[in-house]
């Protein structure tokens, strides 16, 4: 009995010294305390300087919503309209002779969507071509372009006494074909084109 006894006592006052033992936490290694009504501060610019320039993306990305135009084309605006440019299509004009044929430097029209034609000389002016590709094997040819409408001189530059057309930009590229069925030399005295945005 004096065992249980004995016994009993130590553990009462092991019981007894555990809670009678508190644990303190050193200020000097204790975290600050948070108040938490305070706000935020408000941010602050971070000027990065050795941030790389280029980074590359691995993966696929997929945009939806970026503006593009009825070919599929992405539309930028950021840069001016373009203005109006005339082009001289035969500087010093051409004489042809009866059964020969001229074939005019081509004149690029990307990025415009009408064309003016004006030609002078003693004969019918020649014929529009349009190339529809900018590169590659496409050549030149006629094309009967139905924005026109049905009556168009789209196809002709005019008779040589000042006719004018305007007409839809029908390819990449424009030049001017005569050929001279006449029994006497043909004198194009000048072709201009007028490339409107």
């Amino acid at each position: 009995m004096r065992f249980a006894f004995a016994l009993s006592v130590v553990l009462a006052a092991s019981f007894t010294l555990a809670t009678a033992q508190t644990a303190t936490i050193d200020p000097a290694v204790a975290p600050p305390k948070i108040d938490m009504t305070k706000t935020a501060p408000p941010p602050t610019s971070v000027n990065v300087l050795n941030f790389p320039e280029v980074q590359s993306v691995g993966g696929t990305v997929s945009v939806g919503n970026l503006p593009l135009d009825i070919d599929g084309a992405v539309r930028v605006t950021s840069t001016p309209a373009r203005a109006p440019v005339l082009v001289e299509a035969i500087p010093g004009g051409v004489t042809t002779e009866s059964g020969t044929h001229f074939t005019s430097p081509a004149v690029n029209t990307s990025g415009y969507s009408w064309v003016g034609f004006h030609s002078t000389g003693n004969w019918y002016g020649p014929e529009i071509e349009w190339r529809w590709a900018g590169t590659g094997a496409d050549d030149f040819g006629r094309v009967r372009d139905n924005r026109n409408g049905p009556q168009s001189d789209c196809q002709a530059v005019g008779n040589g006494t000042h006719e004018r057309a305007v007409c839809v930009v029908s390819g990449v590229e424009v030049r001017f074909h005569l050929y001279n069925a006449a029994s006497v030399p043909v004198r194009l005295e000048s072709i201009q084109v007028y490339l409107i945005p």
